[in-house]
């Protein structure tokens, strides 16, 4: 799922027992067709929200279409506190669907090695986990994909490495995405799919 942040922020409706909702933001597209905020959602004070269970186990998922960390709800242990103040921001899905955030956390989350990562997450209704490359790399990290796996490392570990092999293709980052400006066109001659090997032509 590609997430991105709403251009408007909704407002946010007085809270009772009966509901605690928000409007949904619109999208508006940007001079170079990105969306980007034009307000922030302001309130007197911050909410605190506990979510159920001591302890979850989740499954994220390493987006490059994510312009920040997301979680939902159901994913958060109860000890973890949510809150919710005037820097939150509304998403827009890639479907242009509005989806409400809900604040923001703080989780500690602990991988099968043991190693421990420290997090802030926007809390929104999305599937599952989605942990932004874009903002992992904005925490001075990089992190390299191969058909097995995802690595993160520290930052320049791998921009010394780029100069000696041959760029098979580029995505330019814009705002919180990575993205590709290419022309598409029919082949001349029938073609196996996907990228070719450096060197090779198609």
């Amino acid at each position: 799922m590609r997430v991105r942040a709403a251009d408007q922020v909704a407002p946010v409706l007085p809270r009772d027992s009966a509901a605690d909702q928000m409007v949904p933001s619109t999208a508006v597209e940007g001079e170079a067709g990105v969306v980007m905020p034009l307000e922030y959602q302001e309130e007197e004070e911050d909410d605190e929200v506990l979510i159920a269970d001591e302890e979850t186990e989740i499954e994220a998922a390493a987006d490059t279409g994510a312009v920040d960390h997301v979680t939902p709800p159901s994913s958060l242990p109860g000890s973890v506190v949510v809150r919710r103040c005037s820097r939150t921001r509304n998403f827009v899905a890639a479907n242009n669907e509005p989806i409400v955030n809900h604040g923001e956390a703080v989780v500690l989350l602990q991988q099968e090695s043991g190693a421990e990562v420290l997090i802030t997450t926007q809390v929104a209704d999305v599937s599952r986990p989605l942990h932004s490359i874009s903002k992992i790399c904005d925490e001075e990290h990089g992190m390299l994909f191969t058909k097995t796996g995802g690595t993160v490392v520290p930052a320049g570990a791998l921009s010394r490495y780029l100069h000696l092999v041959k760029n098979v293709a580029k995505y330019p980052r814009r705002g919180g995405l990575y993205v590709a400006k290419m022309k598409a066109r029919a082949p001349k001659t029938p073609r196996k799919s996907g990228f070719t090997r450096p060197g090779n032509r198609r």
